[in-house]
């Protein structure tokens, strides 16, 4: 670099650069009054398009890949060397590193990174990536056809094809100047001594000079002759030294109620959004969203626990339980089943007995509530909710997930145990966070810390990400003016507004079910004497099974499930049922990284899917008709949408009420079944994330023109289609259809489109004769239309998560009569198992 500077100085002078450089840290430098060509530069850190040689790490760098010299794409002024000269960030773009070469902003300087190598190396960690897509002059390519970088390369060449680079929204971006000057090495012929390190500068480097981009580009197209000319005389050697200052501009602080925001709280950096409703008491209601882009724990953590430094502990009752005394203790008191260890058998008790085991051993049986006690003793996930105080209006569902929300047992910080585990505060530190290298969610910060860190470390906590946080307030409320994303969260609980935690990475949902079971000791007051040990685990574990299966009241199999699979490898599956390493697949154009099916091509501009859905209306006016939903059926569902604008390109909608009848007072129902175009011609669109929001339209309430319309999940409205309505029920019900001509890919939104999946060979499974399920032996299970795939050669896929036995449910009276008048409400629809069964022919809808 140094060598560089020397050049540099023979033709720009020493008012060009910042400071002295060499071995010895001392460059002595020409102070020259002679005119030359090279404009004034600036020593700032934040300088844009003036910066001076030694004091510039960026580059003008093409927002496509890969990069062309005759392309007038946007150039952006990016980050693109790293402080030590030696650490090279920016690589030669080639087949196999490409993908790698996508720039990141960060949020915190307001810099882009020619990729994340070059952020690392200048401290930062906490980026976020552009999104990308690929643009065709001509014919379009299937970016789901393509799994890995070397074959997506090929395609791009073969097709003529670019990966146009998108910065992400609301950031400050520095735009290059498109000149026509001179940008690479010896376009002129004139070039006399080669030298790569003067050729680098020239196309990395932008400071004009002449008709050049930069003065090594005036070098490396010139003779010796030419290069003299205008080379500065020497007047005195002076060494020349700059003192750098630090200076960070200040965020917007701005209250803004109409437009998302960029705020800066004490705690936090935001993305900020609002919306307020008060036109009638009844929607008297104040809305706002709040996305964590980068956040500080050190200094909240450092005053939570400082003021717990007088924490009074308790005894940890979980350490202290006895397994093989609480399996004795269960055994003698009439539960003769195994459980998962060798030592809790009940030949161990009773010699010779001979007992099955029914409950779970596996990872997974935390998520159906079946683990054995002494591996539900170890699990530390549970099923919570993932908002705070009662929701207003019903905008939003009570959701729930699993997440992690106990410490280890035995971990011996007992203040952040007891606020993993016993936390009622609300503030940033109880927010869900989630690793974002694993993907495993924790209710809060300490249970991420408990498990993580031996010892806490609150500097290393560059793993995480905050979920984001929904208000919705029964009155006006500002978050803006409050100084920290803690203060908004404790003055928002106090105002009784409902608070609600989400996340764009894949989470396990859960259900809180209403099944009635025992959960603590002694209710029925015959039991005269219970160890602590068995007390704790009924009080304590909610991922045991119930008592009832607890003590062999359902058998469902006279097979263990639950038998080992030995040399199972993290990509594969294990079938504890026949005993093989079945290999984990995902949907197509999908690969499972970090334990999730995401797309190896995240972006695009346009996505088409497939949506069965089941509505059920509500109205206390009578003048709203459905003709008038199933016409504005566009306008409801893109408020839900917001990765871009929705057309909806065939509509099936079926309902045993005439079109034109009003929406009444007791629930109607319709069918519907469409394929919807989603498009968004400013920003990518983000498949995973648009993905999961149309999932989310089977478990939504949306309110318009005085309907309040309820979507649900639907297996009869796959077959809408294919439905003849010339064999109606009766006279007066309505069906509408609509369909337009596409040669595009459209996939069907339902739980295979995300979930890991295992592959079934044919004599694994008997297909339905009028092809609407499987059922698979080996589980003794039953999957729907949209709970499987079929395969050319005759395989099958499903959900691995799915691949279990049903467990036996027992009902009350009231609930068998909740279930019968649910599969009454339904029976209007029955038709369709009839009408597809009727025909010869048919063909399935498109997957």
């Amino acid at each position: 670099m140094s060598r560089l500077i020397s050049k540099y100085l023979e033709y720009c002078g020493s008012e060009s650069i910042c400071s002295k450089m060499d071995e010895k840290g001392n460059l002595q430098i020409f102070k020259t009054s002679n005119f030359h060509d090279c404009l004034s530069c600036s020593c700032s850190e934040y300088c844009d398009r003036n910066c001076c040689l030694d004091e510039s790490y960026s580059t003008c760098i093409q927002s496509m890949i890969p990069w062309s010299i005759f392309n007038q794409d946007q150039r952006y002024q990016m980050v693109s060397s790293c402080p030590d000269l030696y650490e090279i960030c920016l690589q030669p773009i080639t087949e196999t590193n490409f993908l790698d070469q996508i720039p990141v902003y960060s949020f915190v300087t307001k810099r882009t990174y020619a990729n994340v190598n070059c952020s690392k190396c200048h401290g930062e960690n906490e980026t976020v990536s552009w999104a990308y897509y690929i643009d065709c002059p001509y014919d379009e390519m299937d970016i789901d056809d393509y799994t890995d970088a070397p074959s997506l390369w090929d395609g791009l060449v073969q097709n003529s094809c670019t990966l146009k680079l998108t910065p992400p929204v609301n950031t400050f971006q520095r735009l290059c100047e498109v000149t026509s000057l001179i940008r690479t090495c010896n376009i002129t012929g004139d070039w006399d001594v080669y030298d790569k390190e003067i050729k680098d500068a020239c196309e990395h480097y932008q400071k004009p000079y002449k008709f050049y981009q930069n003065v090594f580009c005036f070098l490396c197209n010139t003779g010796k002759e030419q290069r003299q000319v205008l080379k500065l005389t020497e007047s005195n050697k002076t060494p020349m030294s700059f003192e750098r200052k630090y200076n960070i501009s200040s965020y917007l602080t701005n209250y803004n109620k109409s437009h998302e925001q960029m705020l800066q709280f004490d705690d936090a950096l935001v993305l900020f959004s609002e919306e307020y409703d008060g036109t009638n008491y009844y929607t008297n209601r104040y809305m706002a969203n709040i996305t964590l882009l980068s956040f500080n724990f050190a200094e909240s953590l450092n005053k939570s626990l400082r003021d717990n430094d007088t924490f009074n502990e308790s005894v940890d009752f979980e350490a202290a339980v006895n397994l093989t005394a609480l399996y004795e203790e269960y055994v003698r008191s009439g539960g003769y089943r195994n459980w998962c260890s060798e030592e809790h058998r009940v030949d161990k008790i009773f010699p010779g007995f001979k007992a099955r085991r029914d409950c779970s051993c596996d990872d997974n049986c935390y998520k159906s509530a079946s683990c054995c006690p002494d591996a539900a003793y170890f699990q530390r996930r549970t099923c919570s909710a993932a908002y705070i105080n009662r929701p207003v209006h019903d905008e939003f569902y009570k959701l729930y997930y699993f997440m992690i929300r106990k410490c280890p047992i035995n971990y011996g910080n007992s203040s952040i145990r007891h606020k993993c585990e016993n936390n009622s505060n609300v503030d940033l530190l109880n927010i869900p966070v989630i690793n974002i290298q694993t993907h495993e969610a924790y209710f809060n910060i300490y249970c991420y810390i408990c498990h993580n860190q031996k010892e806490p470390n609150y500097q290393n906590l560059t793993d995480i990400m905050v979920w984001n946080v929904s208000l919705v307030c029964p009155k006006l409320f500002f978050p803006a003016l409050k100084p920290s994303i803690s203060a908004i969260l404790q003055t928002a609980n106090e105002n009784g507004c409902s608070l609600h935690y989400s996340t764009t990475y894949l989470v396990d949902s859960c259900e809180l079910t209403d099944r009635q079971t025992i959960g603590i000791c002694n209710q029925t007051g015959v039991v005269k004497s219970v160890s602590e040990s068995a007390r704790f685990m009924c009080e304590n574990k909610p991922i045991l099974p119930s008592l009832r299966d607890l003590f062999g009241m359902s058998d469902t199999s006279k097979e263990d499930p639950t038998r080992q699979v030995v040399g199972c490898s993290r990509s594969q599956f294990k079938d504890t049922y026949t005993s093989k390493c079945r290999k984990l697949l995902c949907s197509r154009g999908k690969l499972l990284m970090n334990d999730t099916c995401s797309y190896f091509v995240p972006y695009a501009r346009e996505a088409q899917y497939n949506v069965a859905l089941r509505v059920l209306m509500h109205s206390n006016s009578t003048h709203t008709s459905l003709r008038f939903i199933i016409d504005n059926l566009q306008e409801i569902l893109q408020k839900e949408i917001k990765e871009g604008n929705i057309s909806i390109e065939d509509k099936y909608v079926y309902s045993n009420l005439s079109c034109n009848d009003p929406v009444g007072l007791w629930t109607d129902i319709c069918l519907i079944y469409i394929r919807i175009k989603v498009q968004n011609n400013q920003f990518p669109i983000n498949r995973n994330r648009l993905e999961m929001q149309l999932l989310g339209l089977t478990n939504i309430r949306i309110k318009f023109g005085g309907v309040l319309l309820e979507f649900q999940q639907s297996l009869e409205a796959w077959f809408l289609p294919i439905y003849n309505h010339e064999k109606k029920i009766n006279s007066i019900e309505c069906f509408t259809k609509k369909t337009s001509p596409s040669s595009k890919y459209s996939y069907n939104i339902n739980n295979l489109l995300v979930c890991k999946q295992i592959k079934l060979e044919p004599d694994e499974y008997v297909l339905s004769k009028d092809y609407s399920s499987i059922y698979v032996k080996s589980v003794d299970n039953r999957y729907n239309f949209n709970e499987f795939v079929k395969e050319s050669n005759g395989r099958v896929r499903i959900c691995a998560e799915l691949y279990k036995r049903k467990r036996k449910i027992y009902f009350s009276s009231d609930q068998k009569k909740r279930y019968q008048e649910k599969t009454q409400c339904a029976m209007p629809f029955r038709f369709f198992w009839h009408s597809f069964s009727s025909s010869s022919e048919h063909t399935l809808p498109t997957r």
